[in-house]
């Protein structure tokens, strides 16, 4: 009877999971066709986070509206301060990072500057070529009053993954509700043949 019970919620945990995990696959933008836009076209960003590191503020955009490996692609990053902070002092250092948890830990591996740009028209515009698939962190350093800043921006690449972290522990967990399920059904099944043979 337990061993029915068990079986059926996680047959049912396995079907709601599986259910809920349907990637999302747009490619209309604002009622437009994103395949039918380039780097240069004017666009609604994909991206578009705003961040706020002591007294300043920044908008992060990246183009294009869909980002695919090997796409040519543009960062604008838009700078603002309250009255009485210095400006950035010089250009502002972009570079890329794959994330991940080993990032999350402090282990960064494969970082590389993709350029350093100044504003135009209080914009700092940054082309790039869009590198493969997987989660990125854009970084943008800049110094001002003396003092080192830095803005992170979290960016996916191409197709999110089907099952990240939680489905899988999700899924980990039904796999060891069963394997105990099955375990303590032979444990009963083997103590009553006992008691019957004995």
């Amino acid at each position: 009877m337990m061993f029915r019970t068990l079986r059926t919620l996680a047959g049912g945990l396995l079907a709601a999971m599986l259910c809920a995990i349907q990637p999302a696959l747009a490619h209309h933008i604002l009622g437009r066709p994103s395949y039918g836009l380039d780097a240069d076209t004017t666009e609604t960003s994909s991206i578009e986070l705003d961040s706020e590191i002591g007294d300043y503020n920044a908008t992060f955009m990246l183009y294009p509206s869909l980002p695919e490996p090997g796409d040519h692609g543009r960062i604008n990053l838009f700078i603002a301060h309250v009255p009485g902070a210095a400006d950035p002092d010089g250009p502002i250092a972009f570079s890329i990072r794959r994330d991940g948890w080993l990032a999350s830990i402090g282990i960064r591996r494969g970082e590389r500057e993709i350029g350093r740009q100044v504003p135009d028209d209080r914009v700092y515009r940054q082309a790039m070529t869009i590198p493969e698939e997987g989660h990125y962190v854009i970084v943008a350093d800049f110094r001002a009053g003396g003092k080192p800043y830095q803005f992170s921006f979290p960016v996916q690449i191409g197709e999110p993954p089907v099952a990240g972290p939680a489905e899988i522990g999700a899924v980990a967990v039904v796999l060891a509700l069963l394997v105990s399920s099955v375990a303590m059904r032979r444990r009963v099944m083997t103590g009553k043949l006992r008691s019957n043979h004995g």
